[in-house]
């Protein structure tokens, strides 16, 4: 309706065809009469506004004109020959026309009706056009981008599928999908036992499902997956509900991370031996240390068992040898600790720990092995931030450090300088070392006095196997293997060094602010209420020692060097042994043979392991077994009343 007009009501007769008039102008559909003439043909009578308003042509100008001269020879012919159609048959006809005589392109649905006389004649033809632009284009934009959508999933770089919801049926799947997954897309179509295949742990499915059933949708979930072939996929799932024909479907993306977790195991697996190969490199370097240093602790041992022979009526002067003597054999318990230590393969176990912890250790096998021109000097502050940090690993790091530096100086001595301290790292030094945060962390500092690096070797240090040191010197490890150590640990190293000036290492540990360890106030020795135990170790000295240890904590103990003497022993009468203790490196038989053999007889019966290097056996390890625990030697009375009570107390 045009804003200066209004519709008239009125009435009677007139004000009918008043009124019909109007409605016939303000239709928004374009309305035309058509006069039906022998032959026939067609001539215009009228049409509406909406008409007008769409040709440009005014309803007075087209009047009493046939088809033919109003419309372009082509349309007129085309039209003509519909209206002829109706005129036929007297039913209604229907076609999408886009005129060419329009102001601007234009699609219409048009409607030809017919209107008899009396006699059933068609005489004229009502025509109603609707503008269906609007809805063309998006059905054809909606089938653009159908036909978007299909192009993507079929040819997209992952593979993709569609599940059916209601039943799980496998709607369709992608040509990534076939390849990743080495099947046809026409065996999978309809499909809702291909999980069967694809799921070789049907829980990790489970787990999923459970995850899109609490949110929805998934992303990147890991898994591993089947082919139809039986290869095994490493993948990471994503998956999103979609609606397709009004029923809900799920569309998932599976990502193959196979290579890339291959490369990753690879990646870990040569730096674990870059730290073996450097380890041994260290100890190579320390090797001379140790032994002086070894020979000392025995030297001093020996000199402590002759006086107590020479002063065996001075029982106060024999005390005091004892305790010297056990003194020296701690010394050698505790540096056979950090040889172990330093050496050992197992996977790093972190814990919150004081970064000056693993520091001390490597500080004492560093000032066995500097020279005599090389000065050491250490500052541990005690307010440094507790870190979660593997003490060996800290330990290792310091070894490489301080090696350097040593190797720095050997020549014209120096000074090497090792600090541990609290520090700040402000929005500025976070800035100009790209792996640090701003807050607190446990600095190590490693400075000497050294020669030094020029700028070009500064930016090689950490590159594996790049090394300044001479064939046979060294490998070129260190840095590299303290770089990923420190890493490993969420922190970050500096390096600043001068020609000349010396050098000096900053590795940065972020504060841990969890628990530290709590210590607990020592109780009195757990004692034996007469159970019977056999102890089997090789080196005669241990069983007389043991033996003793454990008579005086109240135990019956029977003892043997030669383990197959010692199943035979226990064969006679197993129900008398409450516990067997042995130790795990034995000739003719393991401790863990023996074990075996024992619990085969007797699957009830305990057993405990001691070890001074069990490898890669723990005391979880060996329980797998069915042994009752593992005690690491050398073992003190407290260490070995603890041990065998713990392992009887499973036995009660």
């Amino acid at each position: 309706m045009y804003p200066s007009e209004k519709i008239r009501l009125a009435s009677g007769h007139e004000g009918a065809i008043e009124q019909l008039q109007a409605i016939f102008q303000h239709l928004a559909d374009g309305v035309f009469l058509v006069r039906v003439l022998p032959g026939p043909d067609f001539v215009y009578e009228t049409f509406n506004r909406q008409t007008e308003r769409w040709t440009g042509l005014s309803s007075e100008a087209v009047r009493g004109r046939p088809l033919t001269d109003v419309l372009p020879e082509r349309e007129a012919t085309r039209v003509c020959e519909l209206y002829r159609r109706c005129v036929e048959t007297g039913k209604t006809q229907r076609y999408e026309e886009v005129p060419t005589a329009l102001q601007s392109p234009m699609t219409f649905q048009t409607t030809l009706i017919p209107v008899t006389d009396a006699d059933g004649a068609v005489v004229r033809i009502v025509g109603v056009s609707r503008d269906i632009t609007e809805q063309k284009r998006s059905a054809t934009a909606l089938v653009e981008s159908q036909e978007m959508f299909a192009k993507a999933f079929r040819r997209g770089p992952y593979a993709m599928i569609i599940v059916r919801l209601a039943d799980g049926a496998y709607m369709d799947v992608n040509e990534a999908f076939e390849e990743l997954f080495e099947c046809d897309r026409a065996s999978i179509i309809g499909s809702r036992s291909a999980d069967d295949t694809l799921w070789p742990e049907p829980q990790r499915r489970a787990a999923l499902i459970d995850i899109i059933r609490t949110s929805g949708a998934v992303r990147d979930f890991p898994a591993r997956l089947s082919t139809f072939r039986g290869s095994l996929r490493d993948v990471l799932l994503s998956a999103h509900p979609i609606a397709i024909g009004g029923e809900a479907h799920l569309i998932a993306t599976v990502r193959d991370i196979t290579k890339t977790l291959d490369t990753e195991r690879t990646k870990s697996a040569l730096e674990s031996q870059l730290r073996q190969a450097q380890k041994l490199e260290a100890l190579g370097t320390l090797a001379g240390g140790i032994a002086h240093d070894f020979n000392n602790i025995l030297g001093a041992m020996v000199a402590f068992i002759d006086l107590i022979r020479i002063d065996v009526n001075d029982r106060m002067a024999v005390l005091d040898h004892v305790g010297e003597l056990k003194s020296a054999a701690q010394r050698a318990r505790d540096l056979v600790q950090q040889i172990l230590t330093f050496s050992r393969t197992q996977k790093p176990s972190r814990s919150v720990t004081q970064l000056d912890y693993g520091v001390r250790d490597a500080l004492k096998l560093l000032r066995r092995s500097a020279p005599s021109n090389v000065t050491l000097e250490s500052f541990l502050d005690e307010q440094a931030p507790q870190v979660l940090a593997d003490p060996s690993q800290v330990h290792q790091i310091v070894m490489n450090l301080g090696t350097n530096a040593i190797h720095a100086m050997r020549e014209h001595g120096g000074t090497l300088k090792i600090r541990v301290e609290p520090c700040l790292v402000d929005e500025e030094l976070a800035r100009s070392q790209p792996d640090l945060r701003p807050g607190r962390y446990a600095r190590l500092s490693v400075t000497d006095t050294g020669h030094g690096m020029d700028e070009a070797t500064l930016k090689r240090i950490f590159e594996p196997f790049f090394t300044t040191k001479r064939q046979g010197e060294g490998t070129g490890l260190g840095l590299a293997v303290v770089h990923g150590v420190v890493r490993d640990h969420d922190g970050a190293i500096a390096v600043m060094s001068q020609a000349d000036r010396g050098t000096r290492v900053d590795v940065y540990v972020p504060e841990h602010l969890g628990d530290g360890p709590t210590q607990a106030a020592p109780l009195p020795l757990p004692r034996g209420r007469g159970e019977r135990l056999l102890v089997v170790d090789d080196e005669e000295a241990l069983c007389v020692s043991l033996t003793q240890l454990l008579t005086r904590l109240g135990y019956q103990v029977v003892s043997k060097s030669d383990p197959v003497e010692a199943l035979q022993l226990y064969l006679q009468a197993p129900a008398e042994y409450a516990l067997v203790l042995t130790d795990l490196t034995m000739p003719g038989m393991t401790g863990l043979e023996l074990a075996q053999q024992i619990l085969e007889l007797n699957p009830s019966a305990r057993v405990a392991l001691m070890s001074g290097f069990s490898g890669n056996w723990t005391p979880v390890s060996v329980r797998a077994l069915g042994l009752v625990d593992m005690m690491v030697k050398p073992l003190s009375a407290a260490a070995l009343a603890e041990g065998v009570a713990r392992a009887l107390q499973e036995a009660r």
